[in-house]
C-alpha cells in the first residue's frame, strides 16, 4: 500500500531519473499523471476482476434522504461504475449492487427487489432505510482521492504492481503522449508570442 503522493511523486521521479526538477512536474502535471492512473485501474478491474478485487480499499458512509429515498454519495467514485463495487453492507444488512437496467428486471421477476443497492452517476440508492453506516468495498477513482489517501496500485503478488506500474510509464513514455506534449508545447509558444506582439 502506498499513498497517491508517493505513488505519483515516484512515477514523476523515474521519468526523470532519480530527480524531479519543475520542468519535469509541468511537462507530467500531477493531475495528468492521476488520470492515467484512472485508466490503468480501470483496465485492470474491467479485464481483471480478480486483481482488481484486491485493490479495492474500504469506504463509509452516512446516509441521506430525499424526494426519492435513501441513498449515499460515493466520493472519490468508482473507477468503472458497478463493476469495480465488490461489497456493500450497513450494521445488519447485505446489498446487491445493480445498475438501474437490473434493477428494474429484478423488480420485474421477483416482485421485490428490498436489498438492492442502485448506482445512479455517483450516487448508490437504497430500496429499505440503512441501518447506521454504510460501508462500501470498491476501487475508486484515483484521481478524485485525496493525496494522502493509500491506495493498492496493482494485483497482490504476482508482480502485479510492478506490471500496473510499467503500463502507466509506457503510456507517458509512448511516442503518442509524447507528440501531445511537443504540440502542446509548441501551441503555447506561439501564443505567448501572440501576445507578446498583441502588446508591441
Amino acid at each position: 500500500m502506498i499513498t497517491k503522493r508517493n505513488y505519483i511523486d515516484l512515477i514523476q521521479n523515474r521519468l526523470n531519473g532519480g530527480i524531479v526538477p519543475k520542468d519535469v512536474q509541468k511537462i507530467y502535471p500531477r493531475g495528468v499523471i492521476a488520470k492515467i492512473l484512472d485508466m490503468a485501474f480501470s483496465d485492470v478491474v474491467i479485464n481483471n476482476s480478480g486483481a482488481a478485487a484486491d485493490m479495492s480499499l474500504e469506504f463509509s458512509f452516512t446516509s441521506q434522504t430525499d424526494a426519492n429515498g435513501y441513498y449515499i454519495t460515493l466520493s472519490p467514485r468508482p473507477i468503472a461504475g458497478t463493476l469495480s463495487i465488490y461489497d456493500i453492507y450497513d450494521e445488519k444488512n447485505e446489498y446487491n449492487i445493480q445498475d438501474k437496467v437490473m434493477s428494474r428486471a429484478i423488480r420485474t421477476l421477483r416482485d421485490n427487489n428490498k436489498f438492492g443497492a442502485i448506482l445512479y452517476g455517483d450516487k448508490l440508492r437504497f430500496n429499505t432505510t440503512p441501518v447506521g453506516q454504510v460501508t462500501v468495498i470498491y476501487v475508486p477513482r484515483v484521481s478524485e482521492m485525496a493525496d494522502d489517501d493509500a491506495l493498492y496500485a496493482g494485483e497482490e503478488g504476482d508482480n502485479g504492481e510492478i506490471m500496473l506500474f510499467s503500463r502507466v510509464m509506457a503510456v507517458l513514455q509512448g511516442k503518442d503522449f509524447q507528440d501531445e506534449l511537443n504540440n502542446n508545447a509548441v501551441d503555447a509558444q506561439q501564443l505567448r508570442g501572440t501576445k507578446i506582439r498583441k502588446g508591441r
